[in-house]
């Protein structure tokens, strides 16, 4: 076999189609868990990101890789996970304004903006106080859609193995896994939070962050666009929408808190006051984050056997495309990787 992923997330997921497009024979173990960061991913496509209002790493790469490969494997696999959708960001006070005007000025997000820009900006009952802007290449991924049909087709290749990966069963020099006496030329890692334990990797630095995102339903709210005020506000296939989410350093666990919940809510009604919702469901998930945040790839270096991608933390959906290809260029190629990304270059061992 040429290689062996253990984990089944976005990292995971998408180097196993990159792979076996590319004709190499993989199999996957994965524990199977119904909670993943992965899967209640709220699964954004968006260019323009926190409160500097910074372009995305690499956006307009990673989103035409992103459409393309989203849009492949929706032929492939008979199911509609992905949509490009505008997406409206409000701004919470003027000096977010006038940054995003200063850096518009300067021509940071030429192409990506809607022209001309919706008048009325935003209807149907959403504070802007202080305006806002439409961005016209942005877009969405229902992960956990994605994700459940490529496992199905996964074991129909019989690929796929629901279980536990014991690190300490792994032979760096062999590339060894004890059970079903599998054998690998190469062994992935893409194991979520968990990088942050494997012994594989140990120098790898990690700060892995808990967030909390809800579903909800909304009456009389029909407009089909993304929206963000602290809060995300996205569009499902549905009928509902996901908004969210928090970020935890403490307390990296599954369960959802009512803290949390108090401060999705209160922000929602504050981008949506008087609009009635109800809660369908409430989820909590550890994202994997590197420091750096971004992802991290590359082959250790004393054992260019064993292979990690891991780190995506919330821009999973956006990158792992992009990076997945990137990694099987170079692990099938042997072309280089981008320094930004490269594990030896990230975190060097000492």
């Amino acid at each position: 076999m040429d290689f062996l992923i253990v984990g089944q997330g976005l990292a995971g997921t998408c180097l196993a189609w990159e792979l076996l497009g590319r004709g190499a024979t993989v199999h996957i173990i994965d524990r199977g868990e119904t909670m993943s960061a992965s899967k209640i991913s709220a699964g954004l496509l968006n260019p323009i990101i926190g409160r500097n209002y910074n372009l995305s790493w690499r956006f307009r790469e990673c989103f035409a890789a992103a459409e393309k490969f989203y849009r492949a494997r929706e032929a492939d696999l008979g199911v509609s996970f992905f949509r490009e959708l505008p997406l409206v960001r409000l701004f919470r006070e003027e000096h977010e304004r006038e940054v995003f005007e200063r850096k518009r000025q300067a021509g940071l997000y030429d192409g990506l903006l809607s022209d001309p820009q919706p008048d009325p900006l935003v209807r149907d009952g959403l504070v802007h106080d202080f305006g806002g802007f439409e961005i016209a290449r942005a877009g969405s991924v229902e992960t956990a859609r994605f994700l459940e049909a490529s496992r199905r087709r996964f074991a129909e290749l019989d690929c796929l193995s629901k279980s536990k990966c014991e690190l300490r069963d792994i032979d760096p020099g062999l590339v060894n896994v004890t059970w079903r006496d599998l054998e690998a030329c190469r062994l992935v890692m893409c194991v979520g939070y968990r990088g942050s334990q494997c012994p594989c990797f140990p120098w790898i630095g990690y700060r892995p962050a808990k967030g909390e995102i809800l579903d909800i339903e909304i009456k009389n709210f029909g407009d089909q666009r993304i929206f963000n005020k602290g809060n995300w506000l996205i569009p499902t296939s549905d009928g509902r929408w996901r908004t969210g989410t928090t970020y935890s350093w403490e307390s990296l666990n599954h369960k959802p808190t009512a803290q949390a919940r108090k401060i999705i809510e209160e922000r929602l009604r504050a981008m949506l006051p008087g609009i009635e919702y109800s809660v369908v469901d409430h989820r909590a998930a550890v994202r994997p984050i590197a420091h750096g945040r971004k992802a991290v790839l590359g082959c250790h270096p004393n054992q260019p056997r064993l292979v990690v991608f891991n780190g995506l933390g919330s821009k999973g959906a956006l990158q792992a495309p992009w990076c997945a290809s990137h990694l099987a260029d170079h692990l099938l190629g042997g072309a280089s990787l981008d320094p930004e990304v490269d594990l030896a270059q990230r975190f060097p061992l000492i």
